[in-house]
């Protein structure tokens, strides 16, 4: 009975809990999503650009100024993701390159990108 009570308390996936810190995980989920999400942003303003330049299109528009907030909108998000994209793949370059093995600076490095990422969403 002591044996089915001892492994009734296994962990359902005892590999996330190997490691402490999961950040690097997140990071590269976090690169991802934001490669995708800049991706689906430039065909949707290409798509509406090569629309508006249809004139006929463009005269027929009733919320012409939500169409410029939503591209103005859409460039402004889609240069702060291409910052984190951009600081992001630069940090897995150098850690390919064996720069960043040593896992206390890849932590602190990670904390930076995040601090000048969240610098560069709030205040650009």
């Amino acid at each position: 009975m002591f044996f089915h009570y001892f492994f009734s308390l296994k962990p359902f996936s005892p590999h996330l809990t190997i490691y402490l810190n999961q950040t690097s995980s997140l990071f590269s989920i976090l690169h991802r999503f934001s490669s995708l999400i800049i991706l689906i942003i430039l065909i949707i303003m290409l798509f509406i650009y090569v629309l508006t330049l249809n004139l006929f299109f463009y005269d027929y528009l009733i919320l012409k100024n939500f169409l410029f907030l939503f591209l103005s909108f859409s460039y402004l998000f889609t240069l702060k993701l291409g910052f984190f994209h951009l600081i992001n793949g630069l940090k897995l370059i150098f850690w390919n390159f064996t720069y960043l093995h040593n896992f206390k600076f890849l932590t602190i490095c990670n904390k930076i990108i995040l601090i000048f990422f969240f610098i560069f969403l709030i205040f650009i």
